[in-house]
């Protein structure tokens, strides 16, 4: 909570309206999902104390690994879903949606306006769950090898009700650190224009 204080603090300065939440990694204790799910509740019930104040929303980002408390889109929304405020949403990153097999027929059936964030980004055609599945496997969408249905993420998250209000590329392949901040900065613009255009 004091780094939460912190944050809050930067966002002011920053006129940020939006704090990512990132779920506990290598829990030391065999906690159930019941459990995690209950642990969670709770501390975003905390939180929202804290940031409904200055209208700054938090956006909980499940994350596709399977040693992450939450790592799959169906157990976020369940969470988000039971604190049930309106500062309280999910950050859905494609490459996450799909490395732990999130369920299509669950965000089908998600209210979309509970979707704070899309993150864009492709990735390599790799087994769900496997540990050398990670962030370097990242794409740009649309890249040679880029195995993820865009066109069925744009359309779903369409019909479920998301504006669209925030979009951001997010890739962490080794390749693309190699570009300068200008090139990686000026290519993430490009590739994300390109892709709003054809799907959305």
């Amino acid at each position: 909570m004091a780094k939460l204080d912190q944050i809050i603090a930067d966002c002011l300065k920053l006129q940020c309206k939006m704090i990512a939440v990132v779920p506990s990694m290598d829990l030391t204790v065999p906690a159930t999902l019941d459990e995690i799910r209950a642990d969670a509740v709770a501390v975003l019930r905390e939180m929202v104390k804290k940031v409904e104040l200055h209208g700054i929303k938090l956006s909980i980002e499940f994350c596709g690994c399977p040693t992450m408390s939450i790592n799959r889109f169906e157990d976020a929304y369940a969470i988000v879903q039971e604190v049930n405020h309106p500062l309280v949403g999910i950050t859905l990153d494609q490459y996450h949606f799909h490395a732990m097999a999130s369920s299509f027929e669950a965000l089908e059936k998600a209210d979309g306006k509970k979707i704070f964030v899309w993150h864009l980004n492709g990735m390599e055609n790799m087994p769900c769950g496997a540990a050398y599945n990670n962030d370097e496997k990242r794409l740009w969408p649309g890249e040679p090898g880029d195995c993820l249905d865009h066109k069925r993420y744009a359309d779903t998250l369409k019909k479920i009700g998301f504006e669209g209000d925030v979009s951001t590329m997010e890739v962490f392949r080794p390749d693309y650190y190699k570009l300068s901040n200008e090139e990686n900065i000026k290519k993430a613009a490009e590739v994300t224009r390109a892709h709003v255009e054809k799907y959305w």
